[in-house]
């Protein structure tokens, strides 16, 4: 009787722990293979649901830089009778749109066409992410390089790449930046467009080029032979294009300096391209369409 009790007992005990030995190794390996596939479903599903609400909040930004500039451009309208491309390009103008979207990113490029409205907008958030917004487009709001192949294209490419690089306003920023640009392009320097040949009368088969440079605090991109690096026939600066003419009706070309000292102060002061008149001097000149 007490050894049949024993072997009772000693039944129970064994069949209790056994009942309370857990997951045995093959049905750990199943629950960390089901993990497994659960993450590799969820978790880019996760990312791209986070991707996708940031890249709205990126866009909602720059329609308020949108919203804001036309705004501003109705009310320069209202008060002169006239908004001009060059109104909206003004570094002022720039200040008062971006306090009145409340960003604290950059316009880098702005335009706006013959009915006073914005129809090209550039925006560089805080976080370095830039919005191109482009009313003509399919898409008019486009994160992340979209860079046109002709000089306003080319001098968002050089802006963001001396901005992401950290560089100086100097002769050894200019080197650099030539550098980095011209690699991007293939190892060549970019040629002018059609009508950017023809607003300087130089020929369909010339072989000008466009490079950039530093100066007095911010960037230029000059059009250059490839044997004549400083002197330049066509420049774009803070969104316009000037031509240089001899103050005798004759365009050509003007040397400037890749040492970070060429004074911009004579471009913001050219005379437009519809009130210049000849005088006999040399002069930068601003096109104005």
């Amino acid at each position: 009787m007490t050894e049949r009790y024993n072997q009772d007992v000693k039944a129970n005990t064994t069949g209790g722990i056994s009942d309370k030995s857990g997951f045995t190794l093959v049905e750990l390996i199943v629950v960390l293979v089901i993990l497994a596939i659960l993450a590799a479903i969820l978790v880019p599903a996760l990312l791209g649901w986070i991707d996708k609400a940031k890249e709205k909040g990126v866009i909602l930004e720059c329609r308020e830089v949108v919203h804001a500039s036309q705004a501003t451009a109705t009310e320069i309208y209202g008060k002169k009778g006239e908004v001009t491309v060059f109104d909206v390009r003004a570094s002022e103008t720039k200040a008062e749109i971006l306090k009145l979207a409340d960003v604290t990113g950059t316009i880098q490029n702005i335009s706006i066409n013959n009915n006073h409205i914005i129809n090209y907008l550039r925006y560089r958030t805080a976080d370095g992410i830039v919005v191109t917004y482009n009313i003509d487009a399919d898409v008019r709001y486009v994160i992340g390089s979209s860079y046109s192949a002709d000089a306003k294209g080319y001098y968002d490419w050089v802006d963001d790449a001396r901005v992401d690089k950290n560089l100086n306003y100097d002769l050894k920023g200019t080197q650099e930046l030539q550098k980095v640009f011209k690699e991007e392009n293939g190892g060549e320097f970019p040629g002018l467009t059609e009508w950017e040949a023809q607003l300087i009368d130089a020929p369909s088969d010339n072989n000008l080029e466009w490079r950039p440079y530093m100066a007095d605090g911010t960037v230029l991109l000059g059009a250059a032979a490839p044997s004549s690096n400083l002197n330049v026939n066509l420049l774009f600066y803070n969104g316009n294009y000037y031509y240089h003419e001899n103050g005798y009706g004759k365009k050509d070309g003007a040397s400037i300096t890749d040492k970070g000292n060429f004074d911009v102060s004579v471009l913001d002061a050219a005379p437009s391209s519809k009130e210049y008149q000849k005088d006999g001097k040399a002069t930068w000149i601003r096109y104005d369409p």
